[in-house]
């Protein structure tokens, strides 16, 4: 947890913290909590339940830059929690940090903040609400202790949250896209166009469109009416623009009530549990899904984008193709492109792979899979927790399935 350098280290106070925690496995949890060192209690929560717990910490244990908050859980290895969302609240001088500051000030209180380093262009604002700041008269000269010192009279009336900062806190958009109008959102059905509705949908990021096309122009030959959606469209009119999985369902349960509803759907583009990419392993969410709660974790689920009436199955078939490049989209969708209806006798088998657990039975659900396929194809199962040679069988399978 950082804590800036500007940090008030004569304030004899507390500072407080704020941890919210979520239950990750299906018990009761007991976490001891610990700040550089310092005990701070032993907090519990059950299941999978998500609680907010607040700290007392004396000011006097924080350091200036890094400092360590560590979480042990007591109630064996199974005792599994996730922490959302920390925050510490501490004294801070009236220092600017990297040329902004925001701090709550009573109304009509002349403030000199001769410690406040910032650009002569420095600008101040007052924050009666957070969409409608108003900027402040000040009077900006040079601080003998390095940059320059803002003063200003608060507005008359109760506290209010002033934030100043200087020209390199002003921010430019890292990109500029020009957005060409859609209208999927019609009621009339009439998709995007004067073709009419299709039977097929292809939801891609725009990057991987002109790799959509070549399976549209083969689907098209075949009799099967497709159509294109870019998902930006979709986030502009369904969802004022953010980027959401609920904005391509509100899509599907639209197309879902014309008079000629879709056959199918498919995602064109990988996803990502983490589309903010905080754990820097790459931004790859280009068409996002949706994580959904299960017995024992969340995890992400493409049938939630037509599973209307909530019973856990798709009311519309829906797939993805998790590509992460233009070249790998083109190279996936020219071998289905080119591929045709699949013929011989390796489009009449089916492969199942059952993994080993101790508290699921994979291989008894991959028997009971396999008798609902029709009777003119059949099945073989690899099971993992039976056979030494699961791996070799796998491959095999797969090879010979070509």
């Amino acid at each position: 947890m950082a804590v800036s350098s500007n940090l008030d280290a004569s304030y004899g106070g507390n500072a407080t913290m704020d941890l919210t925690i979520m239950g990750a496995t299906d018990l009761s949890h007991r976490i001891d909590v610990a700040f550089n060192g310092h005990s701070l209690g032993t907090v519990t929560l059950s299941r999978l339940t998500l609680q907010t717990f607040t700290f007392t910490v004396p000011q006097a244990w924080l350091t200036a830059g890094t400092n360590s908050v560590a979480l042990t859980s007591l109630n064996g290895e199974e005792d599994v929690s996730v922490v959302v969302k920390s925050r510490l609240t501490y004294q801070h001088l009236l220092r600017a940090d990297n040329g902004a500051l925001d701090v709550n000030l009573p109304g009509g209180r002349a403030r000199d903040r001769r410690r406040l380093r910032l650009e002569r262009g420095a600008r101040l604002r007052r924050l009666p609400t957070a969409q409608h700041p108003v900027e402040l008269q000040t009077s900006v000269a040079t601080d003998p202790q390095g940059g320059y010192a803002a003063t200003f009279t608060a507005l008359l009336g109760t506290a209010r949250t002033v934030m100043a900062f200087d020209a390199s806190r002003l921010l430019t958009p890292g990109e500029l896209a020009a957005s060409t109008p859609s209208s999927w959102s019609d009621t009339n059905g009439n998709s995007n166009g004067s073709k009419g509705p299709a039977d097929f949908y292809i939801v891609s990021n725009k990057l991987f469109i002109p790799a959509a096309g070549t399976l549209k122009s083969v689907r098209d030959k075949e009799g099967t009416n497709t159509a294109i959606v870019d998902v930006d469209d979709l986030y502009d009119e369904f969802n004022f623009g953010i980027r959401s999985a609920d904005a391509i369902r509100s899509f599907f349960q639209l197309a879902a009530n014309w008079k000629r509803a879709p056959g199918a759907f498919l995602l064109l583009g990988d996803a990502s549990f983490d589309p903010r990419n905080y754990l820097d392993q790459g931004t790859f969410d280009f068409v996002p899904t949706k994580q959904v709660d299960t017995t024992l974790l969340k995890t992400a689920s493409d049938d939630w984008f037509t599973d209307f009436n909530n019973d856990g199955i798709a009311d519309i078939p829906v797939g993805r193709i998790p590509v992460r490049t233009a070249d790998e989209a083109a190279l996936v969708l020219g071998k289905i492109a080119s591929r045709g209806t699949p013929s011989g006798a390796w489009a009449r088998n089916a492969l199942f792979i059952a993994d080993h657990a101790p508290d699921f039975d994979f291989s008894s659900v991959a028997v009971s899979l396999s008798k609902l396929l029709p009777s003119s194809i059949t099945s073989q199962t690899v099971d993992y927790g039976t056979t030494s040679s699961a791996h070799n069988d796998t491959i095999s399978a797969l090879n010979n399935a070509r």
